[in-house]
């Protein structure tokens, strides 16, 4: 029976969620109400503050939705990475960003990163910190990789792989900002900009 519980709150907190995400990218996060969300995923509102209890907390596990979803990305490329180590930098950069990368002009996925971004500049304290977390999540599977091609003998034993991480998420970071904006610029072009930056990078770090 509480196996059945479990999943029927698992249920009603993805329906939520979903309600949540369909009402910010239709009206925007500051127009939509708790009210809405709660007619949406059909629940009461008592039941949805339950579950989340503000709309920046349903805003952070939409997040949370997509860092779990990113970070597997990242984890199926350190779990078998390419020979070459440009390749398995360059593949791991592209699979944690994949779902912006890869997506569409006006797509969910670059949409609701907007919002994301939007309202952890505007909220410092709550949304801007969990947006901090969420990208040092990224930078540690980089260093992850690093030190895996350190034990290869491909990056020399003195490479501080900490900092090296930094920048290479630094440089992710930056075209990913370059997808939000809706700057024109396709995902091979995106691949091949992120391959030559890692490149110049491995040289200076490479055994």
């Amino acid at each position: 029976m509480s196996g059945l519980r479990t999943r029927q709150k698992e249920k009603r907190r993805d329906a939520i969620l979903q309600a949540a995400q369909s009402r910010f990218l239709k009206k925007g996060y500051d127009k939509t109400s708790i009210d809405e969300i709660a007619a949406d995923a059909e629940v009461s509102v008592p039941t949805l503050y339950r579950y989340f209890s503000s709309k920046s907390e349903l805003l952070l596990g939409l997040q949370r939705l997509d860092l779990d979803r990113i970070s597997k990305h990242g984890q199926r490329v350190l779990s078998d990475p390419p020979d070459d180590p440009v390749d398995a930098l360059t593949q791991l950069i592209i699979e944690q960003n994949s779902d912006v990368f890869e997506s569409v002009p006006g797509s969910h996925d670059l949409a609701l990163w907007r919002v994301v971004v939007s309202e952890a500049i505007r909220n410092p304290e709550s949304l801007g910190r969990a947006y901090v977390v969420g990208d040092d999540i990224l930078s540690r599977q980089i260093e992850i990789m690093l030190n895996i091609l350190q034990r290869r003998k491909q990056v020399r034993a003195d490479a501080d792989l900490r900092k090296i991480a930094e920048l290479i998420d630094f440089i992710a970071h930056g075209y990913f900002r370059v997808r939000l904006m809706g700057t024109e610029i396709s995902n091979e072009e995106i691949r091949a900009s992120i391959r030559a930056h890692i490149e110049s990078i491995y040289w200076g770090i490479a055994k």
